[in-house]
Formats: C-alpha cells, sequence, structure tokens
C-alpha cells in the first residue's frame, strides 16, 4: 500500500512538471509574438507604405560645358551621362528621384526601404566597369522646394554614396537592364529625422563633366514620370518602406 502510495505521488509530481514546462513554453510562445516574432529582428508586425516619386520634382539637369546653360526637365526618362560634339563642347545629364514620404508618420520606426529604380537603357564605349566614366552612382541630397540647377552641387547629406544591389557603392555596374534596388532606410530615417516629408536621390556617373574623344552619346536611360507613357505607373520609381508606429 505505501509502495503504491509513494508511486502516486511520483506520478502525480511527473505530470506537474510537465503541466509547468507546458505553461512555461506557451508563455514564451506568446512573448515572442507580441516581441514580433524573433529571429532576423523581429519585423513581423510592421507595417507597409510605398511611396511614389513627386511629378515634377524627379527629373533632369542638363548642363552644356561651351554656354554654361542649365536646363531642367521633369518629364519623361531620367537620364545620366553625357553627350560629345568635341573636347570641349558636351552636354552632361544627372537625374533626381525624390519619394514622398508624406504618408509616414513622423515618428515611425523605419525598418526597411527600399528603393526601385528601373534602367531602361545603356549606350556608350566608356561607361561601367573600367570605363573613364565609371558607375552609376547615387547620392542622398535635399533639394529644397523645388528642384534646379544648384541642386547638381547640393553637398551629399551623410557625405557618401548609397550603394545598390549591385553593389555596397554603385547603383548599376552594368548594361543589364530593368529595375536596380538600393537599401535606403538610413536617408529615409535622416530625412524624417530632419523634418522633411521627402527623399531625394542624385544619380549620375562617377566621373562628370569630361569627355572620353570619342565625339559619341555616353548614356543610361532610367524610367521617370511620363503621364503619355503606357503603363508608366508600374516602371516609375518607387520606394517601399516597412516600420513601426
Amino acid at each position: 500500500m505505501e509502495g503504491a502510495l509513494i508511486r502516486a505521488r511520483e506520478t502525480e509530481a511527473v505530470l506537474s512538471i510537465h503541466a509547468f514546462r507546458y505553461a512555461i513554453a506557451l508563455a514564451s510562445a506568446a512573448l515572442l509574438a507580441a516581441c514580433g516574432g524573433g529571429g532576423g529582428g523581429g519585423d513581423g508586425d510592421t507595417s507597409a507604405l510605398t511611396a511614389t516619386g513627386i511629378e515634377f520634382l524627379d527629373g533632369n539637369i542638363r548642363l552644356e560645358s561651351f554656354t554654361g546653360l542649365c536646363e531642367i526637365d521633369n518629364v519623361g526618362p531620367l537620364l545620366v551621362g553625357e553627350d560629345e560634339f568635341s573636347a570641349q563642347k558636351f552636354i552632361t545629364y544627372w537625374a533626381f528621384v525624390t519619394f514622398d514620404l508624406s504618408a509616414l508618420p513622423a515618428d515611425a520606426d523605419v525598418r526597411s526601404a527600399t528603393a526601385n529604380i528601373r534602367m531602361a537603357s545603356a549606350t556608350g564605349n566608356n561607361i561601367f566597369g573600367g570605363g573613364l566614366f565609371g558607375n552609376v552612382v547615387m547620392e542622398h541630397i535635399d533639394i529644397g522646394p523645388f528642384l534646379d540647377e544648384s541642386d547638381m552641387l547640393a553637398p551629399p547629406l551623410g557625405g557618401e554614396l548609397v550603394g545598390g544591389d549591385a553593389s555596397p557603392e554603385f547603383l548599376a555596374t552594368s548594361s543589364a537592364l530593368g529595375f536596380k534596388q538600393a537599401e535606403i532606410a538610413t536617408e529615409v530615417r535622416r530625412d524624417l529625422l530632419a523634418g522633411r516629408t521627402r527623399t531625394t536621390l542624385r544619380i549620375r556617373f562617377q566621373v562628370v563633366e569630361q569627355t572620353d574623344g570619342d565625339l559619341a552619346l555616353d548614356l543610361v536611360e532610367f524610367n521617370g514620370f511620363d503621364p503619355d507613357e503606357p503603363g508608366n505607373e508600374a516602371t516609375r520609381p518607387f520606394l517601399e518602406i516597412r516600420f513601426r508606429e
């Protein structure tokens, strides 16, 4: 009788231990879910927002070396490169993309921000790789209320290049076409902290205002804002943001 009582108590103790462990497991699972899931930084409870370019703030600045004339084009493809007529006469193109952050809460905790910019064409013998003009680079700048010629010389915020999926420093390193991606969460956070409601990227070649002597076009074209282009909504730049409020 005494042995049976001891075994019963041992069984009860084992069941109590299992019940305790099960309760701990349930509590841990609930805590993990509340904290965002674990593994990879806990972004499971983030909100998503797609920001588009701002019409008439996206565009190109076109600078003529021989006249000093500077023109801005806010509609159509985004152009990066140069058009050469002689060693002293050439046109330099820089592109600008501005994403609208106005729908993002000012105190948003931005977890990721992926810029998507579609390269439509590439022309020239001296671009990318070891070419004279090098690869396509981006810089984070503040253009103020509108795009103007001073934005070609605006100092980059943060003082460094914004890298893309091609490399930590370049948006594009070859003539392969299609969407190029760049993680710009740092730049978006910087703008929000400064009270700005948009993020602007300046796109250019590594080497600018220089000719390669071939009297030919060296140009990369990205899709920009163009209301007359069929399907433009699917090809123009956009920014995918994940954030917590």
